[in-house]
C-alpha cells in the first residue's frame, strides 16, 4: 500500500519526501507537511474524509493525472454555490482527493490575486 502511495504523492503530485523509516513517508506542502504512515495492526483511517488540494491551476493537475491513468470521478467544473473550481479523483488506496481553485474573496490567494491584477 506504502509503494503505490509513495508513487502517487511524490512522483504523480510531485511532494518532496522530506523524512523516511519503515512505514514511514514524509512529505513537505508547502509550510507544512503530509505523512504516510503503514503500521501493523494500524487500521486505516475509515471514508468519508478527502483531501484536497489547492491550486490557481486545476485545469493542469486535471490533464497530469488523467495522463498517468488516475481515475476521475468528477471532471472540472465550476461549483457557484462554493465559488470553487474543481475536480475529484482518488489515490491508490481509494483516499478522495479534490484538487480546486478557490475563487472565493475570503480565500487570502484569491484576494491577493486580485490585488496584483490577475
Amino acid at each position: 500500500m506504502l509503494a503505490e502511495s509513495e508513487h502517487f504523492y511524490g512522483e504523480l503530485l510531485g511532494l518532496k519526501l522530506v523524512y523516511q523509516r519503515q512505514g514511514v513517508r514524509i512529505y513537505a506542502v508547502g509550510e507544512g507537511y503530509l505523512g504516510l504512515i503503514s503500521a501493523p495492526g494500524r487500521k486505516a483511517s475509515p471514508g468519508g474524509l478527502t483531501f484536497a488540494i489547492c491550486t490557481a491551476d486545476v485545469d493542469l493537475w486535471h490533464d497530469r493525472l488523467q495522463a498517468a491513468g488516475c481515475p476521475i470521478d468528477v471532471p472540472p467544473q465550476f461549483a457557484p454555490a462554493l465559488d470553487t473550481y474543481f475536480f475529484m479523483t482518488r489515490d491508490p488506496n481509494g483516499y478522495r482527493i479534490e484538487v480546486l481553485e478557490i475563487r472565493d474573496s475570503g480565500w487570502p490567494k484569491a484576494a491577493a490575486a486580485r490585488q496584483r491584477g490577475e
